[in-house]
């Protein structure tokens, strides 16, 4: 499990790769998505849990965005995770500079964000969560996100690309 926790230890970010969604499949994609389990906690209350998907290539781009985050070679990335209920963005917190800011979303019922739907916050949690989506916000350390890098890192290589079976 990677686990990322705000500066102040009272929040909390957690994925779980679980297995590959299929054994077999026509497609690199279908092949390749893995189940996600994700907890939000906030202040120390009971944790919001989701399930979704998402595919090993794009969690292995997350866990390689969050060392370069903890290294301060980048300033900001937004997920563009394919058919998953989890939406991240990282950002170089401004007031300071040795942490990073992370937003993260997450559909209660597996799906997309709904369309036109507006992010809006009161400190660091969603206020708009009437339309199925909890999300929280928070600082991190690079030290914290480096940690939260390598576990990401060794839950995805557990689960290597695989390609299908060539037509004759």
């Amino acid at each position: 499990m990677a686990t990322l926790t705000s500066l102040d230890l009272r929040t909390r970010l957690t994925l779980q790769v679980g297995r590959y969604q299929q054994r077999e499949a026509e497609s690199r994609a279908d092949l390749n998505f893995l189940d996600l389990g994700v907890g939000l906690t906030w202040r120390a209350g009971r944790p919001h849990t989701g399930a979704t998907r998402a595919l090993n290539w794009e969690l292995a781009e997350l866990a390689d965005v969050c060392g370069f985050m903890a290294e301060g070679q980048h300033s900001s990335w937004q997920s563009r995770l394919l058919d998953s209920a989890l939406r991240l963005n990282l950002q170089r917190a401004v007031e300071r500079g040795d942490a990073v800011r992370v937003a993260c979303l997450l559909c209660r019922d597996g799906a997309g964000l709904p369309p036109h739907f507006v992010v809006d916050w009161d400190e660091d949690r969603l206020t708009n969560r009437r339309a199925g989506v909890v999300g929280l916000r928070m600082d991190v350390s690079r030290a914290a996100i480096a940690v939260f890098a390598a576990e990401l890192a060794e839950e995805v290589a557990r689960y290597p690309l695989r390609l299908p079976p060539k037509r004759r």
